[in-house]
């Protein structure tokens, strides 16, 4: 993994997503978040080979993707580990971690995501503001919305990691973001556009300058805007259909015979009705799910690519050493 320099001691590592770090000092370091449980082995090889030892990790949200690795740093180095409260508790057990992956059994939550399970050796207090960590001066700004206890942080060089609470502009085309609430998700972006940083860092993908920052916040409230429309057309749509057909219904309904065939064809313009309006929001699902499903994909293929080329590389570099080896022995045997 890459090893990039933002702005003084703050820096990313480039993996599935970016994972900043703030540099302490003496090989030490604090990392905001650490990724995925599979790509553990190339983190802490990027850590060490960069002589960094993780004293803290400052952790913006429970979720795979961010703090998979927390408890494995915790038990190996003594990293100290800080998250807020909600979600502390998420992580707690694999009852309130089932809460994260709903419709997975617990025998499927405890095999494919107990990496996540751990406690925290601080909780971040619920209040905007400082926040001393590992001996140096943070700032903590609460943006829920993506989950019920997201935060940024703002390192000592005024640089602010926003995790998911923003999508980068390299993203905002082919992903739809997940929130568990878009209006605070809304709330919680604005806030950001006050922070009067140097730079900023998005978690998928994309580190933008403090003067690029409210084009990108702009980019992001229209793509909710724009999905947010889109299903209240499909609900506009089908609650039209729906009338419609009660009027109809009503139009047919008389006495005797002809009453009874107008009912019962009013029940079936309802339930034709109520069909195509399942079949709108199955629609409206599906393009989310094929849009989610397509982004990672093409983050799995690129994730491939990356592994391919290393093991390339590992390989020609093995050749070069056995052939440099071989040399002298030569060299040898012809005196």
């Amino acid at each position: 993994m890459k090893l990039s320099q933002v702005k003084g001691n703050t820096w990313v590592i480039e993996a599935n997503q970016l994972i900043p770090l703030y540099k302490l000092g003496d090989g030490r370091c604090v990392l905001l978040d650490t990724g995925l449980f599979e790509e553990r082995e190339e983190l802490e090889e990027t850590l060490l080979s960069n002589c960094l030892t993780p004293a803290g990790v400052l952790c913006s949200h429970a979720h795979v993707d961010h703090c998979a690795n927390n408890g494995y740093f915790q038990e190996k180095y003594g990293t100290k580990v800080a998250l807020t409260f909600p979600e502390a508790g998420m992580c707690s057990s694999l009852l309130t971690l089932k809460c994260y992956f709903l419709t997975l059994s617990p025998g499927t939550v405890e095999r494919e995501s107990s990496c996540m399970l751990h406690t925290p050796d601080v909780i971040i207090p619920p209040a905007d503001g400082p926040f001393s960590f590992c001996g140096s001066d943070f700032r903590i700004v609460h943006t829920p919305g993506h989950s019920s206890g997201h935060v940024c942080t703002v390192t000592p060089d005024n640089v602010c990691y926003t995790a998911d609470a923003l999508l980068s502009q390299e993203l905002l085309g082919a992903k739809l973001p997940y929130n568990l609430s878009q209006e605070m998700a809304i709330h919680s972006r604005e806030k950001l556009r006050g922070l009067d940083c140097g730079a900023y860092i998005m978690a998928h993908r994309g580190v933008c300058s403090g003067g690029e920052i409210g084009a990108l916040i702009d980019g992001n409230q229209d793509l909710i805007r724009r999905r947010d429309e889109y299903v209240e057309e499909a609900k506009k749509e089908a609650e039209r259909i729906r009338r419609q057909a009660e009027v109809d219904a009503k139009t047919i309904v008389g006495e005797s015979e002809i009453a009874r065939v107008a009912r019962d064809k009013a029940r079936e313009m309802v339930t034709q009705a109520n069909d195509r309006s399942k079949a709108i929001i199955n629609v409206a699902n599906e393009y989310t799910d094929d849009a989610l499903r397509r982004t990672e994909e093409a983050i799995q293929q690129a994730l491939e690519e990356v592994r391919e080329s290393r093991a390339r590389f590992r390989a020609v570099s093995r050749e070069k050493l056995q052939a440099q080896q071989a040399r002298p022995e030569e060299q040898t045997g012809g005196k």
